[in-house]
C-alpha cells in the first residue's frame, strides 16, 4: 500500500490558485516517470500496423464512491452524478474520443477518517473500496492532500493506486475538471509538461526560454517547429510548445500574446482550446488526434493487461432511453395538499433504470429545485417544506447506466393549499390556539392534551411558509399542558402555528389583527 508521503508525490493536482481560477499541477517526480512510461507505451502501439482508429466508442464501467460522514453529512445527491457521466460522455462523444462511461455503481462509504483525511488516516478504507476492472472516483469532503499547499484542490488523477479524487463541488453538469483528468487517467500529460509547477515568467525565465524547463528532471522545452516534439515537453506532436502561461496573475483568455519564445528564439503558439492545458478562463474544449489515439491506446493495453490497471468493458449499449410516456398526477394545477405527502405519479419510460425528478416553484428549475433520484415511475413527495398556497413545477429524466442524457419531460404543476390544521402525531388528542384571532401585539396561548410528551422545533410561519419565530426542542408534556406564546413580532395577517417533531408535524392556524 502507497503511504500518505507517496500518495502526494503521485497526485496530478487540479487546485484554485490565489485569483480562484481552476489550474492543475504535476508535482513531478515518480509520477511524471510512471505517466510518461506508459505515454511511451502507448504512442509505440498508436505507432504499430495493427492499431485501429474509429469504431463504435466502449462502453467503460465507473464507479463513483460517494464519501460521507457516519452520520450521512457530506452526502452527494445522485442526480448529481448522473449530470457528471451525462456531461462526461456527451463532451467525450463529440470529441471522438471513443470512450464513454457506464455508471456502474455509485457506492456509498460512511467513515469519518475517508471523508475528512482521505490521504491519511483514511486512505485505508479508500484501498478497501477500490473496485477492480473499472474506473474508480472518489468524492470525499475535499480533494486536498494531506501537506498540501496548492490552495483548494478541485480534483486530481492519482498514477499509483490508479484512481480519481473530485471535491463535491465538481461532481456536476458543468465543469470541466473530471474531463481533464480522466485525460490523465489514459495517460494524459499536460502540454506544458515540465512547467507543470512554475508558470513561465519572462522577469525569472527570460522571454527566450533555455533548453530545459524549470522542472530540475532534465525535461526538454519544445521546439515551435516540431523538430524535437518525441523528446521534449509532453512527447505529442500535434500539440504545440506551451510554458504554461496561466500563473503570476496573467489572464490571456483565449488569444496568448505573451511574446514568449522557444530556445531557437522562435514565437510560440500554445494550443488555448487544448483540454489538458492551462487556459482555463478559455473553457477549453478538445482533444487533438494525437492525445485521441494515446488515450485509446491506453484503454486497449488496460483491457489486455492482467495487472491492477486491467479493465474490463461494460455490456454494449442496448441504445437509448425511451421517450417520456406521459404523466399522471398531478397535472394542470392540481390543488394538492400540503406538509403531507405528494403523490407524484408518470409513465414507465422503456430503458430507465432510473428516474431524475424535480420539483421547483418556478418552471425553469432554476431557483432552489428539489431533486430526487427514484427506481419507480412515482414518488411519495414530503411537501412540509412548500410554502402554503403557491405553484409548483415538476418534471423527470429517465436514465440507464448506459444513457445519463435523456430529456426532461413536459413540465407539470400543482398549487398546495392553506392547510387551516394538521395532526400527524398520534397520541395527540387536541391542539389548539387562543384566542383566535388575536389583537396586533397580544400573546397567544397553545394549548394541548396528549397521551405522550414529545419535543420538536416550534415555528411560526406566514401564509407564504416563510418562518417568522422559531423555537428549538419545545417540549410538550403529556396531558393536559399550557404554553404562553410571544407573538409582539408579528404584523397583521395569518400565521400557522407548527411542531415538526420525530414524532410527525402538528400544525394550527391563526389570525393577527
Amino acid at each position: 500500500m502507497y503511504s500518505k508521503i507517496l500518495t502526494i508525490l503521485f497526485s496530478i493536482l487540479c487546485f484554485v490558485g490565489m485569483a480562484q481560477r481552476p489550474v492543475c499541477g504535476l508535482p513531478g517526480g515518480e509520477a511524471d516517470k510512471m505517466l510518461i512510461e506508459r505515454l511511451k507505451r502507448n504512442k509505440e502501439a498508436v505507432a504499430s500496423a495493427g492499431f485501429q482508429r474509429g469504431g463504435d466508442p466502449k462502453y467503460v464501467p465507473v464507479v463513483v464512491h460517494d464519501i460521507r460522514e457516519l452520520d450521512g453529512t457530506g452526502a452527494i445527491a445522485p442526480s448529481r452524478i448522473y449530470d457528471l457521466i451525462c456531461s462526461l460522455n456527451q463532451y467525450y462523444d463529440e470529441q471522438n474520443v471513443g470512450i464513454l462511461l457506464f455508471l456502474d455503481e455509485i457506492n456509498i462509504i460512511k467513515n469519518n477518517s475517508a471523508y475528512n483525511d482521505h490521504t491519511g488516516a483514511g486512505e485505508t478504507i479508500l484501498f478497501q473500496n477500490k473496485k477492480s476492472g473499472k474506473v474508480n472516483i472518489f468524492i470525499p469532503r475535499t480533494a486536498n492532500t494531506g501537506g498540501s499547499s496548492l490552495g483548494t484542490v478541485l480534483g486530481y488523477y492519482d498514477p499509483g493506486p490508479d484512481w480519481m479524487v473530485l471535491r463535491p463541488a465538481e461532481v456536476n453538469g458543468s465543469s470541466n475538471t473530471f474531463y481533464h483528468e480522466l485525460g490523465h487517467y489514459f495517460s494524459l500529460p499536460h502540454p506544458f509538461r515540465g512547467w507543470d509547477s512554475e508558470a513561465y515568467d519572462p522577469v525569472i525565465h527570460g522571454v527566450q526560454v533555455g533548453t530545459f524547463s524549470p522542472s530540475n528532471q532534465g525535461i526538454r522545452n519544445e521546439f515551435q517547429n516540431g523538430s524535437n516534439c518525441n523528446i521534449a515537453g509532453d512527447l505529442i506532436c500535434d500539440t504545440p510548445p506551451d510554458y504554461n502561461h496561466f500563473g503570476n496573475g496573467l489572464n490571456w483568455g483565449c488569444n496568448y500574446t505573451g511574446g514568449a519564445k522557444d530556445p531557437n528564439g522562435d514565437l510560440i503558439d500554445p494550443d488555448e482550446t487544448n483540454i489538458m492545458s492551462y487556459f482555463g478562463d478559455c473553457n477549453p474544449t478538445s482533444f487533438t488526434d494525437d492525445q485521441r489515439d494515446i488515450m485509446i491506446a491506453d484503454l486497449n493495453f488496460r483491457l489486455a493487461t492482467p495487472t491492477a490497471r486491467r479493465l474490463v468493458l461494460a455490456d454494449p449499449s442496448p441504445g437509448d432511453v425511451g421517450q417520456f410516456s406521459n404523466a399522471i398526477e398531478p397535472i394542470n394545477d392540481e390543488v394538492v395538499a400540503s406538509n403531507g405527502n405528494i403523490f407524484i405519479d408518470w409513465g414507465d419510460v422503456t430503458g430507465a433504470t432510473d428516474y431524475i425528478l424535480e420539483v421547483d416553484r418556478f418552471p425553469n428549475f432554476g431557483f432552489q429545485p428539489f431533486r430526487i433520484v427514484v427506481s419507480n415511475s412515482e414518488y411519495n413527495f414530503d411537501g412540509s417544506n412548500l410554502i402554503l398556497n403557491n405553484e409548483y413545477y415538476w418534471r423527470v429524466k429517465a436514465v440507464s447506466p448506459w444513457d445519463a442524457c435523456s430529456p426532461w419531460s413536459p413540465v407539470q404543476s400543482f398549487k398546495t393549499n392553506s392547510i387551516s390544521a394538521l395532526n400527524q402525531i398520534e397520541g395527540l388528542e387536541s391542539f389548539k390556539i387562543f384566542p383566535n384571532p388575536i389583537n396586533l401585539g397580544r400573546e397567544i396561548n397553545l394549548q394541548s392534551t396528549s397521551r405522550i410528551s414529545f419535543s420538536g422545533n416550534l415555528e411560526i410561519i406566514n401564509i407564504s411558509g416563510q418562518v417568522m419565530q422559531s423555537e428549538a426542542d419545545f417540549i410538550i408534556q403529556s396531558g393536559a399542558f399550557n404554553k404562553v406564546i410571544d407573538t409582539k413580532s408579528l404584523t397583521a395577517g395569518v400565521y400557522f402555528l407548527r411542531i415538526v417533531s420525530s414524532e410527525g408535524i402538528v400544525q394550527e392556524k391563526f389570525v393577527v389583527q
